[in-house]
């Protein structure tokens, strides 16, 4: 389970433990000060194994004693960085989230169009409403993990910062990030190519090709391409009836 207690810099210290990419910025910030002084050769790398593996960050030196394993990618400042928040982001997410999904879109997406009743929606006093419990569930921890996110990476997280927009109360602005933003973006294109190849059947996906040998969920991508649309739907109408109240408003005023 992805836990805060894993990933703060302070609480893998304390601990002795925690996820590969916190990990991965202890072993590369300790290799760079002994390069510095001379104790290691230049040019290592520090291999870090993904956020969910039970493997932990190698140093590669130049000499190659040591190799990563083949799930393992060279590690950055920049890259670490977007793994810890990664893991941040899916600790606060309030919503389930597949242990085998990338992220928990669609299930905080149905939730905002209603999908589901009650059960998902932002209530302001006992947070987010649903029938199984996320322990870190924290819905503004989970935006400000997703912002970072989305000036790092775009992508899908800019469409998951939109639905938490939507749940915060801020229609405009998460229609926004979806239509003008997202929906514009090569990850969308992907998706929808994804969804299509699901709709067509057993015969397009055969057709695929080497597409189809990716570990790549059809059903899932289609499922979002569906919340998707009925979340720019309901955005759509949210925004209308927003400035509706406003101009309400201002005409009364004027009276």
């Amino acid at each position: 389970m992805a836990s805060p207690y894993r990933t703060y810099m302070h609480h893998v210290l304390a601990q002795r433990c925690g996820v590969p990419p916190s990990l991965g910025v202890l072993l590369l910030a300790t290799l760079q000060r002994l390069e510095g002084k001379g104790v290691v050769e230049q040019g290592f790398q520090v291999a870090v194994p993904p956020p969910n593996s039970r493997e932990v960050p190698r140093a590669c030196v130049a000499s190659g004693e040591a190799s990563p394993a083949s799930s393992s990618s060279s590690a950055t400042p920049e890259g670490l960085m977007a793994s810890t928040l990664a893991c941040l982001k899916r600790a606060y997410w309030p919503w389930t989230w597949p242990e085998q999904h990338y992220s928990g879109f669609l299930a905080s997406a149905e939730a905002a169009v209603g999908t589901g009743g009650r059960v998902g929606r932002v209530s302001e006093t006992v947070g987010v409403m649903q029938g199984s419990g996320r322990p870190f569930g924290d819905i503004r921890l989970a935006r400000m993990a997703c912002e970072r996110l989305a000036e790092l990476c775009g992508g899908h997280e800019l469409r998951d910062l939109a639905v938490l927009l939507a749940h915060l109360g801020q229609p405009a602005e998460a229609y926004d990030l979806l239509v003008r933003q997202y929906m514009k973006s090569d990850h969308y294109a992907h998706l929808r190519s994804l969804a299509q190849l699901a709709e067509g059947g057993a015969d397009d996906l055969e057709s695929a090709g080497p597409a189809n040998s990716l570990s790549v969920d059809f059903s899932l991508a289609r499922a979002e391409a569906e919340a998707i649309e009925a979340l720019v739907a309901r955005l759509e109408r949210d925004v209308a009836e927003a400035s509706f109240g406003l101009s309400d408003a201002a005409n009364s005023n004027s009276d």
